[in-house]
């Protein structure tokens, strides 16, 4: 396996293939917004892996789940760094796979060793867009421990599959559970009687509502609102959402049916009240659990 200049254009395989490699054993390519990383499912890491990694990047990384590194009783170390991790003789794939392997103890590991670990976030890249969450959870989604091997690097891999890290957060948002309906409340509203289904999100804790009216079905009338403060609240001139909000609640009351989704955002107060509201693909996925709860088909 070689490598290529990061200009070099090579098509993304996505998520499926690159998992599949992954249990193959192989070698992938993450890319990300910060940079890329060559990763492996460390369960499975050879000593032919281990140097082929060692020789495209930096030093040989281990991203590992928090729970993991509390249950090993091991800080979270960075990439260059005094102390590393090992077993044995110091090898580094016998390393990886003994941070792999659920029936290692802390006493089986030594400092200093060949491997740093690295802590990712409990939701993985649902919970932070890192090449380290990423390789978490396509290891998991290979069938395999959720432990990577990884070093980061500038360039592109010629020859291996590669995925980004978008990509995996989008292949999850599809596949997953994001919401989980928590309160039903009656809603009497000037354009008509509606049930206020509270939905929970189960990947930052946000809340979203569904404003319902009447038996909606399939074809129903269906309505998705960002929030969005400075019109929905305070009604600034410059927004029109709060208009856009009483057009939908007018318009589904008069089709006797339908759903209003009000989709709480992800910035903060301030930024909301100086922007407008922008629907993205988490907004749709959202969305479209909640719809799927009510029975909903648009």
């Amino acid at each position: 396996m070689t490598l290529s200049p990061a200009r070099e254009t090579v098509a993304a395989t996505g998520v499926t293939d690159a998992a599949a490699a992954l249990a193959r054993g192989e070698v992938v390519l993450v890319a990300g917004e910060a940079g890329a990383a060559l990763v492996a499912a460390a369960e499975l890491v050879t000593d032919e892996t281990a140097r082929f990694l060692a020789a495209h990047g930096g030093p040989v990384g281990c991203a590992l789940p928090g729970a993991w590194l509390d249950r090993l009783r091991i800080p979270a170390m960075v990439p260059g760094s005094d102390v590393h991790v090992g077993v044995g003789q110091g090898s580094p794939a016998r390393t990886l796979r003994a941070l792999a392997d659920p029936a290692t103890r802390r006493e089986d590991l030594r400092v200093p060793g060949p491997v740093f670990p690295t802590r990712t976030r409990e939701l993985g890249v649902l919970g932070r867009s890192g090449l380290a969450e990423a390789a978490v959870d396509l290891t998991r989604i290979a069938g395999c421990e959720p432990v990577a091997a990884f070093v980061e690097l500038d360039a592109t891999a010629e020859g291996l599959a590669w995925v980004t890290v978008s990509e995996v957060a989008a292949y999850r948002r599809a596949r997953e559970r994001l919401v989980e309906r928590a309160a039903n409340a009656r809603l009497p509203l000037a354009h008509g009687g509606f049930r206020a289904l509270g939905y929970r999100d189960l990947v930052d804790g946000g809340e979203h509502v569904a404003l319902v009216h009447g038996e909606p079905e399939r074809g129903a009338v269906v309505r998705v609102h960002v929030e969005c403060p400075a019109g929905d609240a305070f009604g600034a001139r410059h927004c029109g959402c709060a208009q856009a909000v009483r057009d939908s609640l007018a318009e589904i009351t008069r089709a006797g049916s339908g759903v209003l989704v009000y989709v709480r955002g992800r910035r903060s107060l301030w930024s909301t009240l100086t922007a407008h509201a922008v629907p993205d693909g988490r907004t749709d996925q959202v969305a479209d659990q909640i719809l799927r709860d009510l029975g909903v088909r648009d």
